[in-house]
């Protein structure tokens, strides 16, 4: 199963006309959401947790970027996708923008 960002921008305040960057692509396990703000995607069969925050904006931030959408999925990865495969980096997700 994947955890797919997209819809990205790099100012939480900024106006969108377009769909905007894509995101990295992260393999899970399974995803918990708790109240909406708190997504935490388990991997290796669970045994590891890595959580992404909603701001007070309702964007996701990860690495610079703040993303309006994701997206679960599984199933076989485009080329496109197999590109923004990446492994979680708990430094990368914080709770900027607040």
């Amino acid at each position: 199963m994947f955890l797919e960002l997209f819809h990205g921008r790099t100012d939480p305040d900024q106006q969108m006309d377009d769909w905007g960057s894509s995101g990295p692509i992260f393999e899970i396990d399974s995803v918990q959401f708790t109240y909406g703000w708190h997504i935490k995607l388990y991997t290796e069969h669970n045994e590891s947790m890595e959580e992404l925050v909603v701001n007070n904006k309702e964007l996701v931030h990860y690495d610079g970027v703040f993303y309006g959408d994701l997206c679960i999925f599984t199933g076989e990865l485009a080329e496109d996708q197999r590109a923004r495969l990446q492994k979680f980096d708990k430094a990368k997700s914080t709770q900027k923008g607040k």
